[in-house]
């Protein structure tokens, strides 16, 4: 025998001894929890310690008093000059009385804290006094057990009973006059004084204080005596100065001394405090020495220490007070380490390690009920129960063993990762490989026997086997399109099913018929799984099918076939679910990689099913939150085992789930306004709104324009206040309940009127208290809205009335006053004929530019009117196909306009007119069509001043009849209709020089009444064009709507005998207006084609209230934006029927007038000047202007030096309209040329310095980056799931089962909320929607989630670690390669590889990954095409440049909800918190990214931009291409092909990340 084996032999049952020993000699398992000075404690030298009758925790330190409600600290301290603040910050002592009142010790003073007012009354006597207590001088005040008052002073002690309310007054006969410093107790009757070696004891119920001469004093010196009373009536003596300590049971028995023995050994320790914690254990508090706890039934002391690596440890060993509240929480009060405290919840668990053992990946529990622990790395133990479970490891090799069996006779079956089966029967051991056996495959995953006695085996990365042991055969079993069934975990239902979790979804196998079925959904196919990658099955005795998969969890209610979803925000503690188990009671244990969830399932008449969590940590007592994959046992007694990565854990279901925690009741803590604080009593913009603490006010009262109300409250719950949850609705606003985690809900503002709020509480066991506590809220109104207003209103109405009343009454007086009206307006009538007459003339006859006419009409000498006008006279021509004003060919650059304002309907008032008519000339617009009826009168008169031509269209439609119909067209009845409606805009309009066309309508047929109506606006009017869309024979301009760019072009060739002109194109619906500039490459080419009008300006949407109330204007009707408590509403929002949903909201604008971003894609195309290289050196301009020379602008340029400028200057216009190009900066990467040319000087639509036209120019391409091995090493190691990477301070995890990063952790810090993962789909825009993309395009949905991991490997190369993983995509029929480097300094560089292995493969939606990342992430930085959102057929007028901005910018909130935010030609990116940057992307080609505060999954369904919710995690997109906008028209064409991804061909990109951590 070797010396090691002999010592082995030796030394490990000496272990054993001693591990067995420990729990005797060494510390009880009790477990503590914390509060300091960074959780916001004044001080952490902690002198006492109460918990109030409302459920505050009062904390006296050395430094304030703290008021502590499970959430946070409210700190009291002196103030200077107020006679209401605390004594001292030096807080002794801490007692409440029967009324409630607090009494705060401070040296030799006392307060009382003032529940009304939140601060403290200092004059005690007077207070005293109240109750019949008279004192002067030095006293003591003391509050027994049952909440009574006793007041010593001198010889005379008072006792006031507040039940019975009470005075007793005792003479203390023998007692210093003056008094003495004494300790003092009681046993809840009477008082036990101690001083000078005296104790007496002061029995209430005499009238005298009476001396207890038999109970004699130890005989040991004492110095600083203090006494304790316990429940039991027991005595404690015991000293400040050294750690003597005794303890009598009762009057009669002896004094016993107490030896506290500790091995920490110092001659300084003494006595500081002593509890008796009612549970027959008694806490002794030491100031070196930690604490002591007596068992006074076995006489024993246990010794409890601080472990300095330890979190659950007492923080100190020098121990302040003992406190112990109602709810049997003990709080320790320490010296420099703030407050510990304990509950026994805190350690009901049972945390076994061996050594030996380690790492627990599978877990077993035999018929004879010994334990089974297979490890990750260490082979395969067994706990015996017959030899008092002690361990003993089987004579199998150290690997791992993740999977473990018991069959029908009685043989344990362990799966090894790599090396096959092994069997275990009388206590020999069979090992099943490849080579020896039928096994097809040596790495076992998941096992299950069935009733007829075979193994079925899943291999992960092969596919489902079944073994017959006995036969030794073996059965491999396919899907039916061939693939392997790539399982993750079985489980048997012990009868025809085996239910597998694969990585592509779930596969039941019918072990009679042998057949597999794959199952993506449930049976009627109407709820898809989320996640089809399901690691872990588990089928429960209700029949409910649970599947773990990367986003939480899916129960499938297999009676009621309806599928429920549970993650991190609706309850679980973790989405990385590992094990699944059932108790005995139906809860569902659900271990995760962050600790654990119970899951209550209780029927329910509506759903089938309720469900409730209660999730516990490491704070409730695990050992640790991470828990082993299938490492789980559910034992014959109904106790719980769960494998961890240093043991197991043993759980009794039955102590957690029982439900002992108290009702929850809230308590108003905080009133904020405007985010400031309101104390009681202080004084908020005049007001005082408080005059006495929140929680007991009976109501509030605020004002209309109070902004940003935030109202704060607890629940009493001090242990578990992360797990209080609330529920509040505000009556009078709204009538249902709104839930949440936080202990504050805020409004924005609230309308005048009277309203209650109410808050109820769920306590941590998930009861709720349906008593709700009650605040009523009084909004006052606005001063024209007040009682004496109103009465004012009422009497001016009266006086009104009584005016009229009383000029009815004099009818009589006033006949000569009606005649001379009547003259009047025969006078007027003339007026206005000699105005027809003139201005009929001179519409005729001049054809001069502008004037500005002042006209004066008189009668002989007397003026009877003037006026000014703005008077524009040109001239409108068709010459063959081309158009022409004042003899020059003009392009009309369109846009379809209604009259329309959000709160006022169709009267828009002028100053939106006007801001209108300023943007629309802004982008480059100079044409509106007034669809599809004339509009208010001001839009002429502006589009006259402002210079926007008009086609000017009649009321007239007749949509529903069919665009060409003559139902209305050629019948004579309907002829003046017709005519009435052409004649009445042209009699209106004819005088306003910016009307172009005369439009006889929208779709309004053809037919007699159509050229009738021709036939009437050219004898009104001979000087304009008519356009109509139905009918051409009457129309001189050929009409066409909703063209692909190809077919203009093919139309603009084909008509040579008029000009040609698209009424509507360019549907601007939601994230649209692709390929506007292959448009106008056409127009531009094409003198006949003149233009297009893009369909529409504004969206018409209407502001709505979130609760559903009335509107209400305010002050100001014509307000433009939101408010807080509204949303943009549309079809059907209003009960409406029939509806045509969100068709209206189409415009380039919103309805409040901010501009989209397709409208600044509009601006640069619609551009009038061209700017194009010539050579190197020199910029050729293109004139589109028609009036205009280039010499009237001035121009500039910035020179921008890898996204960032870095020189600029003005540039001067030559002959040629040449302008030279500037120096080029030296030493630059990527280098582009902003040219611009802007305004000379300010106009009515723009200020001066307004760009009005712009490009950007690239003189030197970006040089893309290629990660190279710059220093350093990376090492990887690889375990049954994943490899692992370490380089520098980063640790990379890439999973085998998918080839996804799953985790990246740098200096410990984890940086991924999910998996970086191959995705291909993008959400639909409003066009999509409409165009079939979702139905087309639906075989990319999910496609990554049924990916197959054919091979993968790791290598290392020049220091970097290489990964390659080898998918299919079954789904789509195309294979997919990964390729992860990781080099020494933990950059990671990313490459994917996409090729098609079949034909017809759908268009992809976008070819790219994504991961999701905390949501602290949520500033950004990159150098790309921006500021505004930019696709692959819309980014012509985002320049590239570096731009920075946060999330709620970054994205684009659409009325409805659908993809937005894409940035092209993007170069690299940065995604950073608050204060720092901590991830770089950096593209190996231009990327794509996206960003969002929500999932993709957050937007099916959602149908307004409120409605989205704002997860916890930021989801990121990386992509090479995505699918274009798309927007011809708005329903049915389809984005152009050169902007679509075709499936059929193969893609490659890449890109690098790396962790920053810099400010800059």
């Amino acid at each position: 025998m070797s010396f090691t084996n002999y010592l082995h032999k030796l030394v490990f049952p000496l272990i054993i001894l001693l591990l067995a020993y420990l729990p005797l000699a060494g510390q009880t398992p009790y477990v503590f929890r914390h509060l300091k000075v960074e959780n916001g404690l004044s001080n952490n030298n902690v002198k006492t310690i109460l918990k109030d009758c409302e459920g505050f925790l009062w904390i006296g330190t050395a430094n304030g008093l703290n008021r502590y409600d499970g959430y946070s600290f409210k700190v009291y301290q002196p103030k200077e000059k107020d006679i209401h603040s605390l004594l001292s910050n030096d807080i002794w002592n801490l007692q409440e009385d029967g009324l409630g009142n607090l009494w705060i010790g401070s040296e030799a003073r006392y307060c009382i804290y003032d529940r009304d007012k939140d601060n403290f009354i200092t004059d005690i006597p007077s207070y005293l006094l109240k109750i019949g207590i008279q004192i002067n001088g030095t006293y003591k005040v003391h509050v027994d057990k049952r909440h009574n008052l006793w007041v010593l002073q001198g010889q005379n002690a008072f006792y006031f009973n507040f039940s019975h309310k009470t005075l007793k007054t005792f003479k203390i006969e023998n007692f210093p006059e003056e008094t003495p410093e004494l300790s003092i107790s009681d046993d809840g009757e009477n008082l036990y004084l101690l001083w000078n070696s005296t104790l007496l004891k002061l029995e209430n119920n005499a009238k005298k204080c009476k001396r207890v001469d038999n109970i004699s004093l130890p005989s040991n010196s004492i110095i600083e005596k203090h006494i304790y009373i316990d429940y039991h009536g027991g005595i404690w003596l015991y000293s400040y100065t050294d750690e003597q300590i005794f303890y009598k049971k009762n009057i009669k028995s002896e004094w016993n001394q107490i030896n506290l023995h500790s091995k920490i050994e110092t001659k300084s320790n003494a006595v500081r405090s002593i509890l008796d914690d009612s549970n027959g254990h008694v806490w002794i508090g030491t100031d070196h020495k930690g604490v002591f706890i007596y068992d006074y039934v076995n006489d024993n002391l246990v010794n409890l220490l601080n472990t300095p690596m330890s979190s659950t440890s007492l923080a100190s060993n020098r121990i302040n007070t003992i406190y112990r509240d109602d709810s049997g929480v003990i709080w320790l009060g320490n010296f420099k380490k703030g407050v510990s405290y304990y509950h026994e919840s805190f350690h009901e668990f049972i945390d076994t390690q061996h050594k030996e053992c380690g790492d627990i990946a599978s877990i077993l529990e035999d018929k004879a009920g010994n334990i089974w622990l297979g490890t990750d790395g260490n082979g395969l133990y067994v706990k015996e129960k017959q030899k008092g479970f002690a361990i003993r490891k089987l004579s199998i090799p150290d690997i791992a063993i993740i999977s473990l069996l018991e069959d029908h006779k009685g043989r344990i079956w362990a799966g090894s990762y790599q090396d096959g089966l092994f069997c275990y029967e009388n206590n020999s051991i069979r090992h099943f490989t490849p080579e020896n056996s039928q096994l097809p495959y040596s790495g076992v995953w998941s096992m299950k026997e069935d009733r007829y006695g075979n193994l079925w085996i899943g291999y992960v990365l092969e596919t489902l086997v079944c073994f017959n042991p006995d036969a030794n055969t073996a059965t491999s079993y396919l899907l039916p399109d061939g693939n392997n069934i790539n399982v993750l975990n079985i489980c048997y239902d012990y009868g025809d099913k085996m239910y597998i979790g694969t990585t592509y979804g779930l596969c039941v196998m019918d072990i009679v018929t042998r057949k597999p079925e794959m199952i993506y959904a449930n049976r009627k196919e109407t709820q898809p799984f989320k996640q089809l990658f399901i690691s872990t099955v588990f089928k429960d005795d209700r029949d409910i099918l649970w599947l773990a998969h990367k986003q939480g969890l899916t129960a499938w209610d297999l009676k009621n076939d309806s599928l429920h979803w549970f993650d991190v925000n609706n309850g679980l503690c973790d989405n990385l679910i590992n094990s699944i188990t059932q108790d005995n009671h139906g809860n569902m244990w659900l271990a995760t990689s962050n600790g654990l969830s119970i899951l209550e399932v209780t029927p329910d008449t509506q759903e089938g099913v309720d469900f409730s969590f209660k999730n516990l940590s490491t704070r409730d007592g695990l050992p640790e939150n991470h828990f082993n994959s299938h490492s789980a046992c559910k034992l014959s007694s109904g106790d719980l085992l769960l494998g961890g990565t240093s043991g197991y854990t043993s759980i009794n279901p039955n102590k957690l789930t029982e439900k002992s925690r108290p009702l929850a009741k809230v308590y108003f803590t905080n009133l904020t306004i405007g985010n400031q604080h309101i104390e009681v009593d202080s004084i908020y913009e005049g007001r005082k709104l408080l005059t006495t603490v929140l929680g007991r006010t009976p109501s509030l009262s605020v004002r209309y324009d109070d902004y940003l109300i935030s109202i704060e409250f607890a629940a009493g719950d001090l242990l578990n206040a992360d797990k209080i949850r609330y529920a509040y609705k505000l009556e009078g606003l709204n009538t249902q309940w709104y839930y949440t985690n936080e202990n504050k809900i805020a409004f924005t503002t609230l309308p005048p009127g009277n309203y209650k709020l109410l808050i109820k509480a769920c306590n941590s066991d998930g009861i709720w208290n349906d008593e709700a506590s009650e605040l009523n809220i009084t909004v006052s109104s606005p001063i024209y809205l007040c009682n004496v207003a109103i009465i004012l209103y009422i009497l001016f109405a009266i006086g009104i009335i009584s005016y009229v009343i009383y000029r009815f009454k004099k009818h009589h007086n006033i006949r000569l006053e009606q005649q001379r009206a009547k003259l009047e307006q025969e006078q007027k009538l003339l007026l206005n004929e000699m105005k027809l007459k003139f201005f009929t003339n001179i519409s005729h006859d001049l054809r001069t530019p502008l004037y500005d006419i002042h006209i004066k009409l008189r009668r002989k000498n007397e003026l009877l009117e003037s006026f000014e006008y703005h008077w524009g006279i040109r001239k409108i021509e068709i010459a063959g196909d081309v158009f022409k004003v004042n003899g020059k060919a003009v392009k009309l650059k369109g846009v379809n306009r209604h009259d329309f304002h959000p709160r006022m309907g169709f009267f828009v008032d002028s100053r939106t007119m006007e801001r209108d008519i300023r943007l629309i000339k802004q982008a480059n617009i100079n044409m509106i069509r007034t669809s599809h009826y004339p509009h208010l009168p001001l839009l002429y008169e502006l589009c006259d001043k402002y210079g926007i031509y008009v086609m000017d269209e009649a009321n007239h439609e007749s949509h529903a009849y069919g665009l060409g119909n003559k139902v209305l067209g050629d019948n004579p009845q309907w002829t003046l209709a017709h005519v009435d409606r052409a004649a009445a805009v042209v009699e209106r309009d004819k005088n306003h020089p910016c009307i172009l066309f005369w439009s006889l309508g929208n779709e309004g047929g053809s037919g007699a009444n159509l050229r009738a109506m021709a036939d009437t606006v050219r004898a009104l009017d001979s000087t304009r064009p008519i356009y109509d869309d139905t009918d051409r024979t009457v129309s001189d301009v050929y009409d066409e709507a909703y063209l692909h760019p190809d077919a203009l072009k093919e139309l603009g060739e084909k008509i040579t005998d008029r000009p040609v002109f698209m009424r509507e194109y360019a549907y601007a619906m939601g994230n649209s207006i692709g390929n506007l500039k292959e448009y106008w490459d056409v127009i531009e080419k094409d003198e006949s084609i003149i233009g297009a009008a893009i369909w529409c300006w504004v969206d018409q949407g209407i502001p709505k209230k979130l609760n559903g109330a009335p509107l209400s204007f305010g002050e100001s009707p014509s307000s433009l934006p939101l408010l807080p408590d509204e949303f943009w509403a549309y079809g059907g929002d209003f009960g409406d029927y029939p509806n045509d949903g969100p068709t209206g909201i189409n415009g380039l604008v919103s309805p409040d007038r901010v501009p989209h971003p397709h409208y600044y894609e509009v601006q640069k195309v619609y551009q009038y000047i061209k700017f194009e290289k010539k050579g190197t050196r020199q910029i050729k301009l293109t004139n589109g202007y028609a009036f205009s020379d280039l010499d009237e602008f001035d121009y500039s340029y910035e020179w921008i030096c890898n996204g960032k400028a870095v020189s600029s200057g003005d540039l001067q216009l030559s002959e040629g309209n040449l302008l030279e190009v500037p120096s080029r900066p030296d030493k630059c990467g990527e280098l582009c040329l902003n040219v611009y040319a802007t305004l000379k000087e300010s106009t009515t639509w723009a200020e001066k310095g307004f760009k009005v036209a712009k490009e950007q120019l690239t003189y030197h391409d970006y040089e893309f980056p290629q990660l190279k091995d710059d220093g350093g090493k990376a090492t990887f190691k690889e375990t049954p799931e994943a490899v692992e990477i370490i380089a520098a301070d980063a640790l990379f995890t890439i999973e085998k089962g998918t080839g996804a990063l799953v985790s990246w952790r740098v200096k410990g810090e984890e940086l991924l909320y999910s998996a970086l993962e191959p995705y291909f789909w993008k959400p639909a825009n409003d066009i999509q929607v409409r165009n079939g993309y979702n139905e087309r395009l639906s075989a990319w949905k999910n496609a990554e989630q049924k990916r197959i991991v054919k091979a993968y490997q790791a290598t290392v190369n020049d220091g970097m670690v290489i990964v390659d993983a080898s998918l299919s995509l079954p789904r789509i029929g195309a294979g997919y390669h990964l390729r992860y480097t990781v080099d020494g300094k933990g950059r990671i560089q990313v490459e994917a590889t996409y090729q098609p292995e079949k034909e017809d493969i759908p268009l992809m939606p976008k070819f790219g990954m994504r991961m999701r990342m905390p949501s602290a992430l949520n500033r950004i930085a990159w150098y790309g095409r921006g500021k505004f959102e930019n696709y692959p057929d819309r980014k012509s007028s985002a320049f590239l440049g570096v731009y920075e901005c946060g999330i709620h910018e970054f994205i684009t909130n659409y009325i409805v909800p659908q993809d937005n935010a894409n940035r092209c030609d993007t170069r690299w990116f940065m995604l950073g918190d608050s204060e720092r940057w901590k991830i770089q992307v950096k593209g190996l080609q231009p990327l794509c990214f996206r960003i969002w505060p929500y999932g993709e999954e957050d937007l099916e369904g959602k149908e307004h931009a409120h409605e989205l919710p704002e997860r916890d995690f930021i989801n990121l997109n990386i992509d090479s291409n995505i699918h274009g906008v798309g927007g011809n028209d708005g329903w049915g064409a389809q984005t152009m092909k050169p902007y679509t991804i075709d499936g059929n061909r193969s893609y490659r990109y890449g890109f690098i990340m790396e962790y920053m951590d810099k400010t800059e």
